[in-house]
């Protein structure tokens, strides 16, 4: 399976080959599978090529990030081939750049190939040194690639806890409680209480009501959890990327 990929603004176009062992693979997966590949040789149909276009198209963005210290590009998928075809994206007498990647799914073993011709990235030649491979992240483009996973998560739901106390109690206490029962806890009323999201402690909160419900008033974070910077940063610097308690 072959597509081409172009790079705006830079000029001509790219390859990338998935073979075809492993290009099933994805189809089975996609479509309910264990993501196991077929043995006999046989033409795509139709969905499955719209499936691995897919595909193709969703690592367009990993890819952009990828190049994000090198250049502001822009990838998209202009055509795919299956079959023998040969795709011309460069004269047989230009220097191509060929990168053979080894992918793994599940028990499957296979490749995927990725050809650059020189006439593509010599307009941004200058940038392709050593430091700017593996120089960090602006602050910016921190930001920008946070706000997308951070906006996904907004609608996950999470389990949230406020633990108003605990006592120890014998079991002849248990078997003998009764409706009206009393249970002293082990905690004063104006003390913190530990707040748990997933079981861990984040921080610490007051009881409080609220329009005639519970609720706690957070204090102040666990003495052990420290938020990530780059997430405070970006939660703080975009307004639909913010937390709701």
């Amino acid at each position: 399976m072959v597509s081409v990929v172009s790079l705006e603004p830079l000029p001509g176009a790219i390859i990338w080959e998935i073979a075809e062992e492993i290009s099933f693979s994805f189809v089975d997966r996609l479509l309910g599978g264990e993501g196991t590949t077929i043995i006999e040789t046989r033409e795509f149909s139709e969905i499955e090529i719209a499936l691995i276009k897919g595909v193709v198209r969703n690592g367009l963005g990993s890819y952009r990030d990828a190049w994000s210290n090198i250049a502001d590009i822009d990838p998209a998928l202009e055509e795919t081939y299956v079959g023998p075809q040969y795709v011309l994206i460069a004269l047989a007498t230009d220097t191509v750049m060929v990168a053979v990647f080894e992918i793994r799914m599940n028990k499957e073993t296979s490749t995927m190939t990725m050809c650059i011709p020189y006439s593509v990235i010599e307009p941004i030649i200058g940038n392709l040194s050593t430091r700017a491979l593996f120089a960090p992240n602006r602050h910016e483009e921190r930001g920008t690639n946070l706000t997308a996973p951070i906006n996904s998560l907004q609608n996950v739901r999470v389990g949230f806890s406020a633990i108003l106390g605990s006592v120890q109690l014998g079991v002849s206490d248990i078997v003998g409680l009764r409706t009206s029962n009393v249970i002293v806890l082990d905690s004063k009323r104006d003390k913190l209480i530990p707040i748990f999201v997933s079981g861990e402690q984040k921080c610490t909160a007051r009881p409080r009501t609220s329009r005639k419900h519970y609720a706690v008033k957070i204090e102040e974070a666990a003495k052990d959890y420290e938020a990530p910077q780059d997430l405070i940063e970006a939660i703080m610097n975009d307004e639909t990327a913010a937390v709701n308690w």
